[in-house]
């Protein structure tokens, strides 16, 4: 029977690594929830200015799903 799966928002890492462990396991059928992180992982939003830059983590940009 396929079942509904939902992505925790804090499985998230920043590198490509297949020794990671998956945070879900899923069978043919199952459908899977998620929202996707923007690019900077929410160190820039509306209401950001230029001083942003100065303490932003690029070691965060582009999060990834999966951790």
């Amino acid at each position: 029977m396929a079942r509904t799966h939902y992505f925790p928002g804090d499985g998230v890492h920043y590198v490509w690594d297949n020794e990671l462990r998956p945070v879900l396991e899923i069978e043919p059928g199952d459908t899977v929830v998620y929202q996707t992180r923007e690019v900077s992982d929410g160190q820039i939003t509306p209401d950001s200015t230029a001083d942003a830059l100065a303490t932003f983590d690029w070691d965060r940009v582009y999060p990834l799903s999966g951790r």
